[in-house]
């Protein structure tokens, strides 16, 4: 499953990425690495909404069989939102942004076409399940979770927004809670999940042959083999971003279980 948006609504207050052109890299790396291009699918723009998002992720669940091997690629903007459960460490979740978001609380929107990291976290969790200890799920974002980018101040921004465009907001989402919720402990992760930046940094696209990419993205296209371990894989991907010139710090980051780091990512 790959989803890929540029474009967001006028009225989302979300700028344009280049979330549509990481479509293409993705699905030609995938058919390199063995899957069958009529098992992909692919999200982009409109029709990347937070319930066709959801809705695609619930199908994938239904389809895959023990053994079988997953892969998701998300590219879209990246915010924190207020954490109301208290699971994450300073205070804020992180969250996907899909076509229909908006990146504040304009015209009363309080959230809830965010895709944030815990209800991602049990889809996630529902096909981890269904492909069993044996298969392989790999999960890889390429937006901006944006906690670094408010070390820069607005005329900073400004000036610099036509030389590098990021894929997240500098302001946080102040989710105003509808109800009680239980506190409860950090979510676990079974699988391996791919995120271009650390959540205190920006995400920034890399511009290759006059086409804008996301930098996770094209890293990926460039060295994703069937049989590389997850460490190999890290050790290739941070190579590629040392190639990439950069206005600001980024690392890749990865998160996966340690028994996992040996094993192959996709075979």
């Amino acid at each position: 499953m790959v989803v890929g948006i540029s474009i967001y609504p006028a009225e989302s207050g979300w700028s344009e990425i280049s979330g549509e052109n990481d479509i293409g890299l993705v699905v030609s790396m995938l058919t390199r690495c063995g899957f069958a291009e009529s098992n992909i699918t692919s999200l982009r723009n409109a029709e990347a909404t937070k319930a066709a998002i959801v809705g695609s992720l619930e199908r994938l669940q239904r389809k895959v069989r023990r053994g079988d091997v997953a892969y998701i690629h998300l590219s879209c903007h990246g915010q924190l939102i207020t954490d109301i459960d208290g699971d994450e460490d300073d205070g804020w979740d992180e969250a996907l942004i899909p076509y229909d978001a908006k990146i504040d609380d304009r015209e009363g929107y309080n959230g809830e076409r965010h895709i944030v990291d815990d209800e991602l976290n049990a889809l996630l969790a529902a096909i981890k399940h269904r492909i069993g200890d044996k298969g392989r799920l790999v999960v890889v974002v390429d937006a901006c979770y944006s906690g670094g980018v408010s070390r820069h101040n607005e005329a900073e921004m400004a000036a610099e927004a036509a030389e590098i465009v990021v894929r997240g907001a500098r302001k946080k989402f102040d989710l105003q809670p509808t109800s009680e919720v239980a506190q409860r402990e950090p979510l676990k992760i079974e699988w391996c999940c791919i995120s271009a930046c650390q959540s205190y940094q920006v995400n920034q696209e890399y511009r290759a042959d006059g086409v804008s990419y996301g930098r996770l993205s094209y890293a990926l296209s460039r060295v994703l083999e069937p049989t590389l371990s997850v460490e190999r894989l890290q050790q290739l991907v941070a190579e590629q971003y040392e190639a990439m010139p950069r206005r600001y710090p980024q690392q890749a980051m990865f998160d996966v279980e340690p028994s996992l780091t040996k094993q192959s990512v996709i075979r």
